[in-house]
Protein backbone atom coordinates (compact mmCIF):
# COMPACT_ATOMS: atom_id res chain seq x y z
CA UNK A 1 0.00 0.00 0.00
CA UNK A 2 2.68 2.49 1.03
CA UNK A 3 4.76 1.63 -2.03
CA UNK A 4 1.77 2.14 -4.31
CA UNK A 5 1.05 5.52 -2.71
CA UNK A 6 4.70 6.62 -2.98
CA UNK A 7 4.84 5.54 -6.62
CA UNK A 8 1.68 7.54 -7.32
CA UNK A 9 3.13 10.57 -5.54
CA UNK A 10 6.38 10.28 -7.53
CA UNK A 11 4.36 10.10 -10.75
CA UNK A 12 2.67 13.40 -9.81
CA UNK A 13 -0.68 11.63 -9.76
CA UNK A 14 -2.01 14.31 -7.45
CA UNK A 15 -1.57 16.72 -10.36
CA UNK A 16 -2.12 14.64 -13.50
CA UNK A 17 -4.71 12.17 -12.13
CA UNK A 18 -6.20 14.16 -9.28
CA UNK A 19 -9.62 12.43 -9.11
CA UNK A 20 -8.14 8.95 -9.16
CA UNK A 21 -5.46 9.86 -6.62
CA UNK A 22 -8.01 11.49 -4.30
CA UNK A 23 -10.22 8.41 -4.59
CA UNK A 24 -7.28 6.22 -3.56
CA UNK A 25 -6.56 8.46 -0.59
CA UNK A 26 -10.22 8.34 0.47
CA UNK A 27 -10.27 4.54 0.27
CA UNK A 28 -7.04 4.33 2.25
CA UNK A 29 -8.45 6.65 4.91
CA UNK A 30 -11.67 4.58 5.05
CA UNK A 31 -9.58 1.43 5.37
CA UNK A 32 -7.70 2.92 8.31
CA UNK A 33 -11.00 3.84 9.94
CA UNK A 34 -12.33 0.30 9.41
CA UNK A 35 -9.11 -1.12 10.81
CA UNK A 36 -9.47 1.09 13.88
CA UNK A 37 -12.96 -0.37 14.39
CA UNK A 38 -11.57 -3.91 14.05
CA UNK A 39 -13.50 -4.44 10.78
CA UNK A 40 -10.66 -6.45 9.29
CA UNK A 41 -12.45 -7.83 6.23
CA UNK A 42 -13.72 -4.38 5.22
CA UNK A 43 -10.32 -2.84 5.90
CA UNK A 44 -8.58 -5.44 3.75
CA UNK A 45 -11.04 -4.86 0.90
CA UNK A 46 -10.62 -1.08 1.12
CA UNK A 47 -6.82 -1.32 1.27
CA UNK A 48 -6.95 -3.47 -1.88
CA UNK A 49 -9.19 -0.96 -3.62
CA UNK A 50 -6.94 1.91 -2.56
CA UNK A 51 -3.88 0.11 -3.89
CA UNK A 52 -5.64 -0.51 -7.21
CA UNK A 53 -6.64 3.16 -7.39
CA UNK A 54 -3.06 4.27 -6.71
CA UNK A 55 -1.79 1.97 -9.45
CA UNK A 56 -4.43 3.24 -11.88
CA UNK A 57 -3.50 6.81 -10.93
CA UNK A 58 0.12 6.10 -11.88
CA UNK A 59 -0.94 4.88 -15.33
CA UNK A 60 -3.35 7.76 -15.84
CA UNK A 61 -0.71 10.23 -14.69
CA UNK A 62 1.81 8.92 -17.21
CA UNK A 63 -0.71 9.28 -20.03
CA UNK A 64 -1.66 12.80 -18.99
CA UNK A 65 1.98 13.85 -18.64
CA UNK A 66 2.67 12.53 -22.13
CA UNK A 67 -0.34 14.38 -23.57
CA UNK A 68 0.78 17.56 -21.86
CA UNK A 69 4.27 17.23 -23.33
CA UNK A 70 2.86 16.57 -26.80
CA UNK A 71 0.59 19.60 -26.55
CA UNK A 72 3.53 21.78 -25.51
CA UNK A 73 5.55 20.55 -28.47
CA UNK A 74 2.65 21.26 -30.84
CA UNK A 75 2.26 24.75 -29.38
CA UNK A 76 5.99 25.42 -29.84
CA UNK A 77 5.86 24.20 -33.46
CA UNK A 78 2.80 26.35 -34.08
CA UNK A 79 4.43 29.45 -32.59
CA UNK A 80 7.59 28.94 -34.65
CA UNK A 81 5.65 28.37 -37.88
CA UNK A 82 3.43 31.39 -37.23
CA UNK A 83 6.47 33.59 -36.60
CA UNK A 84 8.16 32.30 -39.77
CA UNK A 85 5.08 33.05 -41.87
CA UNK A 86 4.78 36.56 -40.41
CA UNK A 87 8.47 37.27 -41.01
CA UNK A 88 8.35 35.96 -44.58
CA UNK A 89 5.23 38.01 -45.26
CA UNK A 90 7.02 41.17 -44.15
CA UNK A 91 9.99 40.29 -46.33
CA UNK A 92 7.70 39.64 -49.29
CA UNK A 93 5.94 42.96 -48.77
CA UNK A 94 9.30 44.74 -48.58
CA UNK A 95 10.26 43.14 -51.90
CA UNK A 96 7.00 44.32 -53.47
CA UNK A 97 5.65 40.80 -53.90
CA UNK A 98 2.11 41.99 -53.22
CA UNK A 99 2.34 43.84 -56.57
CA UNK A 100 5.00 42.01 -58.58
CA UNK A 101 3.99 38.42 -57.72
CA UNK A 102 0.38 38.97 -56.72
CA UNK A 103 -0.90 35.45 -57.51
CA UNK A 104 1.68 33.66 -55.35
CA UNK A 105 1.44 36.31 -52.62
CA UNK A 106 -2.35 35.92 -52.50
CA UNK A 107 -2.07 32.12 -52.23
CA UNK A 108 0.40 32.53 -49.38
CA UNK A 109 -1.91 34.95 -47.63
CA UNK A 110 -4.88 32.60 -48.09
CA UNK A 111 -2.90 29.74 -46.57
CA UNK A 112 -1.91 31.95 -43.63
CA UNK A 113 -5.60 32.77 -43.03
CA UNK A 114 -6.39 29.04 -43.17
CA UNK A 115 -3.71 28.54 -40.52
CA UNK A 116 -5.36 31.18 -38.34
CA UNK A 117 -8.72 29.43 -38.71
CA UNK A 118 -7.21 26.05 -37.81
CA UNK A 119 -5.48 27.53 -34.78
CA UNK A 120 -8.80 28.98 -33.64
CA UNK A 121 -10.36 25.51 -33.95
CA UNK A 122 -7.43 24.07 -31.92
CA UNK A 123 -6.05 22.10 -34.88
CA UNK A 124 -2.50 22.98 -33.90
CA UNK A 125 -0.74 20.52 -36.19
CA UNK A 126 -2.80 21.60 -39.21
CA UNK A 127 -2.27 25.26 -38.40
CA UNK A 128 1.50 24.78 -38.13
CA UNK A 129 1.52 23.03 -41.55
CA UNK A 130 -0.52 25.86 -43.07
CA UNK A 131 1.83 28.49 -41.64
CA UNK A 132 4.90 26.64 -42.93
CA UNK A 133 3.32 26.42 -46.39
CA UNK A 134 2.42 30.12 -46.23
CA UNK A 135 6.02 30.96 -45.34
CA UNK A 136 7.26 28.92 -48.32
CA UNK A 137 4.82 30.66 -50.66
CA UNK A 138 5.77 34.08 -49.30
CA UNK A 139 9.39 33.14 -49.99
CA UNK A 140 8.46 32.13 -53.52
CA UNK A 141 6.55 35.40 -54.02
CA UNK A 142 9.56 37.34 -52.74
CA UNK A 143 11.88 35.52 -55.16
CA UNK A 144 9.55 36.17 -58.08
CA UNK A 145 9.23 39.82 -57.15
CA UNK A 146 13.01 40.23 -57.01
CA UNK A 147 13.35 38.46 -60.36
CA UNK A 148 10.69 40.68 -61.90
CA UNK A 149 12.35 43.94 -60.81
CA UNK A 150 15.32 43.94 -63.20
CA UNK A 151 12.96 43.18 -66.11
CA UNK A 152 11.17 46.50 -65.59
Amino acid sequence: MNAARRTAEQAAAGFYARKRFTSAQDKERDAMTALGKSEYAGAARLFGEAQSEYQAAVKESALEADLTAQAAKLRTNLDEAHAAAAARRQQALAAGADNLARDVFDRAQARQVEGDDMATRKDLAGAARAYREAAERYGEAMSRARAARPAR
